[in-house]
């Protein structure tokens, strides 16, 4: 049996299998979500839980971070895959 795949949710710092989080990758200075997990680059996860993406997708939150904010497209995508 394979061992599952641990990432750490940026923001409630918890270590879940892969599957039970968001990708995100900084493409050309903007977030795009990655259903995949396969495209190139540093990505970052959040948790598909509501509370994480709301916390997530605050300004204040990704401005601390330096990270710009998902455009509306791919916020949608993430609220559809909750």
């Amino acid at each position: 049996m394979k061992p599952s795949i641990q990432r750490m949710c940026i923001v409630s710092r918890k270590r879940l299998p892969k599957e039970a989080l968001f990708r995100l990758v900084n493409v050309d200075g903007a977030l795009v979500y990655d259903p995949t997990y396969r495209k190139e680059g540093r990505g970052i996860y959040v948790e598909k839980s509501q509370e994480a993406l709301s916390r997530f997708l605050d300004p204040r939150f990704l401005g601390k971070r330096h990270l710009p904010m998902p455009n509306e497209q791919e916020r949608e995508r993430m609220a559809n895959d909750l």
